[in-house]
C-alpha cells in the first residue's frame, strides 16, 4: 500500500514533470563528465559561491550511460527517491512501533510527489536522510552491526549531495561517537571501509571543500544567502519545516470544501510543533534526573526497549533541529522548502511521536486519516491539472511540451529563434541541455526557416494556453527575445554557470544565419 502511495504518482505521466532552473545544468555536467570518460570532481554552485559534492552527478552518469530519454530519467529518479523513502518510513515505524498509516499519509504529500520528479540532486537528500534515521533506530533497538554501517553510510553520503544535510549527519554521528564508542570499535572494519569508499570517490572534493569553508567561512556569513532573508525569518524559518509534507501553499481551490482540505492537509506542522514540545520535555526531564543522580533504565539485552529508543531518536532530532536553526540563523538562509531535504526525516519523526502523543486511538486514526485523505486528495488535484493544462507560466512547461520543441527544432538548421517563454527567455540553457540529451539524427536532411518562434500555443477558444509550440511565422509574440539554439562548442557548454546565464563566446554565428553563410 505504501509503495502504491509513493511510487505510482511519481512515476505516472513522467513527461508531466518539469525542466528548467537547476536540472538542466545538472544533467549537462554529468553529460560533460561522461563524454570526458571521468567521474565529476564536484556539482553545481548554490547560492553561495561555493562547490556542492558529486554524488548526484555520479548517479546521473550511471543512468545516463543507458539512456537519454529524460522521461525515463524522471522514472529512474522517481524510483530512487521513492522506494527508500517508504522502506525508510516503515522500517522506523516497525523499529519504534509507531503507526504504519501515517507513514501512507506522509508520502501521499503533493511536495514528496514534485520533489520526486524533479531531476534534482538535492531531493536524493531526502531518502538518504530518512534512511540514517530509520537504520540508526534500529541500531538503538537490536545493536546490528549491520544497521550501524547503513546508519554512518546514509549520514556521510548526503553531504556529497547538498551541505543542508549537515544538521542530521552530524546530530546521528555525534550522538554515536558520544554514546556508542564500543560499538564502533567493534565494527570498526566496515565502518573504515565505508569512509575509505567516500574519500576514494570523494577525496578531491573532500579536500578543496576544507579549504574554501576555511578561508572563505566568515565571508559568507557576512554576505548572507542571496534572498536576503531577514534574520528573525532565518531563525523562525525551521520552525515551519513541516510544509514539506504538508499541502501547504499548494492550494486546491476557493470553495470551503477546498479551504477544508487545505486545513487538514496542514495538519502536519502541529504534530510536528508538538514532537518538538514533547522531544524538549524529555529532555529537560533527563537533566532533571540526572541531577537528582537517578539511575537511567536498565537495558534491555543486545539492545535498548522501545522507550528508551524513542526518547534517543527524539533527541537526536532535537539536537539536529537546533543545529538547523543556528545553520538557517547563521548563514540567513531563506526559508523555502528545498531547504529542509535535508531534516526531513527529523520532522517526520515529530510529527509521528506527536501524533503517537495524542490522547486516544480514535482520535489519533481520524487526525492521520484525515491528513492523509486531503494530502492524497490536493497530490491528485495537481497531477490531473498538470497532465490537462501543464504548469504555470512561471514555473515550466512539461517535459513533453519541451521534448516535442526539440524534436520539431532537429529538422531545421536555424542556429536562432524567438521565444516569450520565460524558461527559455530568461534560461536559454534549458534549451540547449535538452538539446544535447536529444540531438538530430546523424545525417538527417535539415531545411533552413529563418522564422522561426517558440511560443504558447493558443486553445480552441482563442485563450493562450500553458502549453508551448514551435511555429513559422514573421511576427513575433510582444516581450519575445532572441536566443541560441546550438552551443557553437562543447567549451561554450561549459561555460554555462550555475545562475543560468549563457556564457558569452568569442563568436556566435549571426542571428539565424544561413548555413552558406549567406
Amino acid at each position: 500500500m505504501a509503495l502504491l502511495v509513493s511510487v505510482g504518482p511519481a512515476v505516472l505521466w513522467p513527461g508531466d514533470a518539469p525542466w528548467f532552473w537547476d536540472e538542466p545544468l545538472e544533467i549537462g555536467e554529468a553529460l560533460t563528465a561522461n563524454e570526458d570518460h571521468q567521474l565529476a570532481e564536484h556539482g553545481l554552485h548554490g547560492s553561495f559561491p561555493f562547490p556542492y559534492g558529486a554524488l548526484g552527478v555520479h548517479i546521473d552518469q550511471f543512468w545516463l550511460l543507458f539512456t537519454h530519454d529524460p522521461r525515463v530519467l524522471v522514472v529512474l529518479h522517481a524510483l530512487f527517491c521513492t522506494i527508500p523513502t517508504t522502506i525508510a518510513l516503515l522500517w522506523l515505524a516497525r523499529t519504534l512501533r509507531l503507526s504504519p498509516w501515517f507513514a501512507v499519509a506522509v508520502l501521499a504529500a503533493p511536495h514528496l510527489w514534485f520533489e520526486s520528479r524533479r531531476l534534482w540532486q538535492p531531493s536524493f537528500c531526502i531518502p538518504l536522510g530518512a534512511m540514517a534515521i530509520a537504520a540508526h533506530a534500529s541500531f538503538l533497538r537490536t545493536r546490528s552491526g549491520r544497521s550501524l554501517v547503513l546508519a554512518i553510510a546514509c549520514a556521510i553520503a548526503p553531504l556529497f549531495v547538498h551541505l543542508q544535510c549537515l544538521p542530521l549527519s552530524l546530530a546521528i554521528l555525534g550522538h554515536l561517537a558520544w554514546r556508542h564508542r564500543p560499538a564502533l570499535r567493534r565494527h570498526w572494519k566496515p565502518i573504515v571501509a565505508v569512509i575509505a569508499g567516500f574519500v576514494t570517490l570523494h577525496g578531491t572534493y573532500i579536500l578543496t571543500a576544507c579549504i574554501m569553508i576555511l578561508a572563505r567561512c566568515f565571508s559568507y556569513i557576512r554576505t548572507g544567502h542571496n534572498s536576503n532573508t531577514p534574520l528573525a525569518q532565518a531563525w523562525w524559518g525551521p520552525v515551519l519545516g513541516g510544509r514539506l509534507f504538508s499541502g501547504f501553499e499548494w492550494g486546491f481551490g476557493t470553495s470551503r470544501l477546498a479551504r477544508a482540505v487545505d486545513l487538514a492537509s496542514s495538519a502536519a506542522m502541529p504534530l510536528v510543533w508538538l514532537g518538538m514540545a514533547l522531544a524538549i520535555w524529555k529532555l529537560a526531564t533527563t537533566l532533571r534526573r540526572r541531577q537528582r543522580s537517578h539511575p537511567a533504565p536498565a537495558a534491555v539485552p543486545n539492545g535498548t526497549s522501545e522507550s528508551s529508543a524513542r526518547s534517543a531518536i527524539l533527541l537526536v532530532c532535537l539536537a539536529g533541529f537546533f543545529l538547523h536553526v543556528v545553520l538557517c540563523a547563521v548563514f540567513r538562509l531563506s526559508p523555502g522548502t528545498h531547504y529542509f531535504f535535508g531534516t526531513f526525516g527529523i520532522y517526520v519523526v515529530f510529527a509521528w511521536l506527536g501524533l503517537d502523543a495524542l490522547p486516544h486511538q480514535a482520535l489519533r486514526a481520524l487526525v492521520s486519516t484525515l491528513y492523509g485523505l486531503s494530502a492524497a486528495a490536493i497530490t491528485v488535484a495537481w497531477i490531473w491539472h498538470v497532465h490537462c493544462d501543464s504548469w504555470a507560466r512561471t514555473l515550466s512547461p512539461t517535459l513533453d511540451d519541451q521534448i516535442a520543441v526539440v524534436r520539431q527544432l532537429n529538422r531545421y538548421a536555424d542556429t536562432w529563434a524567438y521565444t516569450d517563454v520565460p524558461a527559455y527567455r530568461d534560461r536559454p540553457y534549458v534549451l540547449l541541455c535538452l538539446r544535447r540529451l536529444l540531438p538530430p539524427a546523424p545525417g538527417e536532411p535539415r531545411a533552413y526557416s529563418g522564422r522561426l518562434v517558440i511560443r504558447y500555443r493558443q486553445g480552441r477558444d482563442g485563450q493562450p494556453t500553458d502549453h508551448i509550440e514551435l511555429v513559422e511565422t514573421r511576427g513575433q509574440p510582444p516581450g519575445a527575445k532572441l536566443i541560441p539554439l546550438v552551443a557553437e562548442s562543447e567549451q561554450q557548454v561549459r561555460t554555462i554557470d550555475a545562475v543560468g546565464k549563457l556564457g558569452t563566446p568569442t563568436s556566435l554565428p549571426m542571428p539565424n544565419a544561413r548555413p552558406d553563410g549567406r
